[in-house]
């Protein structure tokens, strides 16, 4: 079992004006707030996708007026509608799925406005089956980025189950965005949301392969695919391709080099604990600007160490490598879309905290990269230890 290629995932999701000439129209998803639902008659994008009579756009606004907005959740309605009729008086097409998500009236001062959480929680479960279309009728088109990524979270790309992973994996996603007065989207604004809606995949599918298949090795293995593709794609926009690096210190080169702390918390599993630093220069700048630096965690599974977890606390632990994951798809997405104007680091501290003859002992003593020697008192402590190391080595 592998985790296999993204390329595919990747080429299902469409954006924008990529979206609308991609648009499948048998499996409909419109999703906006109540009052811009009640005025889907006048969508002329939804009216395109569907290619709908008016009597047919004015019964989606009957349905929508119908509706009523839930405080905290996002609420849903289904249609179909069926072909129109030709002069034969037989139908002609396909009956046409139609799903209206309207999003909840309150949103707290921490939420986006775009309501992010509940769309994504509905669309999981109104996506409906096989490929789809998704119609965003904005309030305002800043809400385009934030509206886009929690579409794509609604739509894993792994599992287990071989014939589900191909059908998740076939699945095309197309998101066309509907502004108040036909406001268009910037294409460069649509540009760094399909690379950010990407890396959520990415990371997600990350996130939920199991640690017997995403190891240390094969994390170290996913920045080395991301480093090939982000220097295709420097080329392809006249950028030096060794403007981005990988550099991976691991196993026992981590104790020679002084990363006590992370080799500690690694050096009882079977693959190595790694240190694995991207960094990226966009045009001229370098190694002596100020720079952003990311360090993230990434303990591909966490026993707890001799520390250990009981049973119901250890399940799930393959998730505790979830910080370097988004770190590793924030780089992706970052560097992708061109975004970074200094220098960009990330560094991720890879290990696993298992039990063996060779794992760190409650009173062990280590010295980190800092210079300080710490006691361990908790093994279960590891996400500091291995974070310890990386902030020292960024600083």
């Amino acid at each position: 079992m592998e985790i296999g290629s993204f390329d595919a995932a990747d080429a299902s999701l469409k954006f924008g004006a990529a979206a609308e000439e991609a648009a499948l129209n048998t499996n409909v998803v419109v999703v906006g707030s109540l009052e811009r639902l009640r005025d889907a008659k006048d969508c002329h994008k939804l009216q395109r996708v569907l290619e709908a009579s008016p009597d047919k756009m004015q019964l989606i606004t009957s349905v929508a007026r119908a509706m009523s907005a839930k405080k905290d959740g996002a609420s849903a309605r289904e249609l179909y509608l069926l072909p129109e009729p030709v002069e034969t008086d037989e139908r002609s097409g396909s009956v046409r799925r139609v799903c209206l998500i309207a999003l909840p009236s309150a949103c707290s001062r921490h939420n986006s406005p775009a309501r992010p959480h509940a769309l994504t929680s509905c669309l999981k479960g109104n996506a409906g089956p096989g490929s789809l279309t998704v119609v965003a009728m904005l309030d305002d088109p800043s809400l385009a980025f934030a509206t886009g990524c929690a579409i794509v979270r609604a739509f894993p790309t792994w599992v287990a189950q071989s014939s589900t992973a191909a059908k998740m994996q076939s699945k095309k996603i197309n998101v066309i965005f509907d502004a108040p007065d036909n406001e268009a989207i910037p294409e460069a604004e649509i540009a760094v949301l399909s690379w950010a809606a990407r890396a959520i995949r990415f990371t997600a599918r990350l996130v939920d392969v199991p640690c017997n298949i995403l190891n240390t090795t094969e994390f170290v293995n996913q920045a080395r695919v991301v480093h090939a593709l982000l220097q295709s794609t420097l080329q392809a926009r006249g950028e030096e391709a060794n403007a981005v690096s990988l550099e991976v210190i691991t196993g026992e080169d981590l104790a020679a080099q002084g990363f006590g702390g992370l080799y500690g918390v690694g050096k009882a599993a079977a693959h190595p604990p790694a240190l694995a630093i991207l960094k990226y220069y966009p045009p001229g700048t370098s190694a002596a600007d100020q720079a952003t630096i990311m360090v993230g965690k990434g303990i591909v599974y966490d026993t707890g160490g001799l520390s250990l977890k009981g049973k119901t606390g250890m399940p799930g632990m393959k998730k505790d490598m979830g910080g370097a994951g988004g770190l590793l798809g924030t780089f992706r997405a970052a560097v992708g879309a061109g975004v970074p104007k200094k220098p960009l680091y990330c560094l991720l501290c890879l290990a696993e905290n298992a039990i063996g003859p060779l794992a760190t002992r409650p009173d062990d003593v280590h010295t980190f990269y800092s210079g300080l020697t710490v006691e361990i008192n908790n093994t279960d402590a590891e996400g500091r230890l291995v974070l310890s190391d990386g902030l020292a080595f960024a600083a």
